[in-house]
């Protein structure tokens, strides 16, 4: 968990604090978790147990996921403990209430009027693998405000693409003005592992049960590091051979989660306190499949001389297009900002731990201590 690894960052009070009830919301209600970081949004969600980010979800249907585990908000593991055999709650991810007596037009909402939930789901991802022990549960809050479970899935031991989920509500109870709904986890309580990914919320009226696609196409990864070794090395290190620590390939994914084939034209730029020192855009090519991603990649170019003291920071933009008449439903998702950052240090990831390794002193027959060293080729 982010906070545990580091205990000195300090979130705006905005961000840390804000989770409370509020006014209900009106369909639709809609999240990718796009915009997020590390939190879910709190207009939307009515807790912040789940950790978003991009690092967890294999080909998610866009940028960002809700990642589920056995660690709490703070970082530590649920029930203070670390047992494989014993098993409890773990995260949950709780929406705001939502108005489901009437629409924006105050009409009455009915049975009739086919309202819906449907999600993204996907066991593991690039976490640490589930079993049958660990499940995955959507509840609904009816008007006398009892949870009741509408849906689950078992856990298992591969990871899978993303599954499509759609649950319609069927039943008046769910049909009041608080309404809510929730995805929770049964794990064994193993700390930051058996992971769920959830992607792609929706809840609305009007939908069919059998309607499977989106009129949505999306950015699905941050374009990847300049550089070839590293996320992040000082300045002065890479400008003593900066062709042998440029990336051969750079690229980031798109995606879509339309039903037919889309021509995504993109459009990359970089810049340096304001200085644009990288443009390309490649008009509407390369075919996107039906419910499927690729890579578009971009030029490798040398980088100018960068002043200034450290951190310098190269501000790197994404942004894509259909080019036909498709009209896209969600906007927001189709630019993506990043960095590229020269510090003082050398990194080889970007932040986000998706697996974890360590020494167990309660097993260690010789009762030696353990370590580890963590190795850089620097450069001068």
């Amino acid at each position: 968990n982010f906070l545990h690894l580091n205990p000195n960052y300090s979130f705006q009070d905005y961000n840390k604090y804000k989770y409370s009830k509020k006014d209900s919301l009106s369909l639709p209600f809609f999240d990718d978790f796009f915009t997020s970081r590390i939190y879910p949004d709190s207009s939307k969600w009515l807790n912040n147990q789940v950790y978003i980010n991009n690092g967890f979800g294999k080909y998610p249907p866009t940028y960002n996921v809700a990642t589920f585990d056995a660690l709490a908000s703070d970082g530590f593991p649920y029930n203070n403990t670390i047992n494989k055999d014993y098993s409890s709650a773990g995260d949950s991810l709780i929406s705001q209430p939502i108005n489901l007596v009437n629409n924006p037009v105050s009409m009455p909402y009915t049975l009739a009027d086919s309202i819906m939930l449907s999600f993204y789901y996907q066991p593991n991802g690039n976490g640490y693998h589930l079993n049958s022990q660990d499940s995955l549960f959507v509840y609904f809050k009816a008007k006398n405000g009892l949870w009741f479970k509408v849906w689950g899935v078992a856990g298992q031991a591969n990871s899978e693409d993303f599954k499509h989920v759609i649950l319609p509500i069927t039943d008046v109870n769910y049909l009041h003005g608080n309404f809510q709904f929730m995805f929770t986890t049964y794990t064994r309580q193993v700390a930051n592992a058996n992971h769920w990914n959830i992607d792609y919320v929706l809840l609305d009226e009007d939908r069919k049960k059998n309607e499977d696609f989106y009129y949505d196409y999306a950015i699905q990864s941050v374009p990847a590091s300049l550089l070839k070794n590293y996320a992040s090395m000082p300045y002065n290190h890479f400008t003593v051979n900066q062709a042998s620590q440029m990336e051969d390939k750079v690229y980031f994914r798109i995606s879509s989660v339309y039903n037919e084939g889309l021509n995504i034209e993109t459009t990359a730029r970089d810049s340096f306190n304001g200085i644009e020192i990288y443009y390309k855009n490649e008009t509407a090519a390369n075919n996107l499949l039906p419910f499927s991603s690729k890579e578009r990649f971009l030029d490798i170019y040398t980088i100018p001389s960068l002043p200034g003291t450290s951190p310098l920071v190269i501000n790197r933009s994404v942004s894509i297009k259909e080019g036909g008449t498709l009209e896209n439903e969600n906007k927001v998702n189709d630019k993506l900002l990043s960095s590229q950052v020269f510090d003082d240090y050398y990194a080889y990831d970007d932040g986000t731990a998706e697996r974890g390794f360590g020494f167990d002193q309660n097993i260690n027959p010789t009762n030696i201590e353990g370590q580890i060293a963590y190795g850089f080729d620097v450069t001068k």
